[in-house]
């Protein structure tokens, strides 16, 4: 498929060719005597009808691409930067994909920083205010970010653990928490959406659910076991809600993982 800047192109010189004609059909009668009237009808009919509505519609599609190209470049920008430093984690943030003003991104980190997406150290008022200079390109330094779905490929799975303490089930999502009251090898002591201090976690606990590196690295360090809680999806579909249905038909499963800090 020709991209719409070529297809502009490419109509712009027919356009150019047609008037030639046409010119070249008044300027010399003599040659073009025979079919003069209907030459003159056909090249009317597409310069003064046709090529506007095409240049009209391609030239619109051309720039509503150009600019959602523009959207994507400072969405991902944002999703990328967090942290400029190498001292501490970089974490993932998936930002809707459209124009946020200043303010609806101050929003949007404002809700995460406190603690519905286990990503800490989002709540000082100047970092807020550097990812949203990030985003409207006043810096262009980016940082790699840390998505434990993605990191879990580094670890070997391990097997099933013996439960000597609590069992905690770590997930905002209402149909990851109808799912798990399915699986009767399960028996859950506390649920949690969030799970910021790893302290309230004691030696032999189990911990289920999705959760930032760090935070597993921590409860692993006392003791406790860690499944991390694994959905079958494309990355864009990451955060979507399921029904306890669905999960089971994508597959859903809980893998014992033992992480370590490096």
């Amino acid at each position: 498929m020709k991209k719409p800047k070529h297809e502009l192109i490419i109509i712009l010189t027919l356009s150019l060719l047609f008037i030639l004609l046409l010119f070249l059909a008044q300027r010399y009668p003599n040659t073009y005597r025979n079919n003069l009237g209907f030459l003159e009808i056909v090249l009317n009919f597409i310069n003064f009808c046709l090529l506007p509505f095409t240049l009209f519609f391609t030239g619109k599609n051309y720039f509503n691409q150009r600019n959602q190209k523009r959207l994507d470049a400072e969405n991902i920008d944002l999703t990328l930067r967090l942290r400029n430093d190498d001292t501490t984690p970089a974490y993932h943030i998936a930002i809707p994909r459209y124009l946020c003003s200043r303010q609806e991104i101050k929003g949007i980190l404002s809700d995460r920083c406190r603690g519905n997406y286990n990503i800490p150290y989002l709540s000082e008022p100047a970092f807020l205010d550097a990812i949203v200079a990030a985003r409207s390109g006043d810096s262009n330094q980016l940082t790699i970010y840390i998505d434990t779905r993605d990191e879990l490929g580094k670890f070997t799975p391990l097997p099933p653990a013996t439960n000597g303490g609590s069992t905690w089930f770590i997930s905002r999502h209402q149909g990851a928490i109808d799912w798990i009251k399915t699986q009767s090898e399960w028996h859950i002591d506390h649920y949690l959406t969030h799970l910021d201090d790893p302290a309230i976690i004691q030696n032999g606990d189990t911990v289920l659910g999705t959760l930032p590196i760090h935070i597993a690295a921590a409860i692993c360090a006392k003791g406790a076991a860690w499944y991390a809680l694994q959905l079958p999806q494309e990355a864009e579909q990451r955060g979507s809600e399921y029904s306890a249905a669905d999960m089971t038909a994508m597959g859903c499963t809980l893998q014992r993982y033992y992480i370590h800090k490096a």
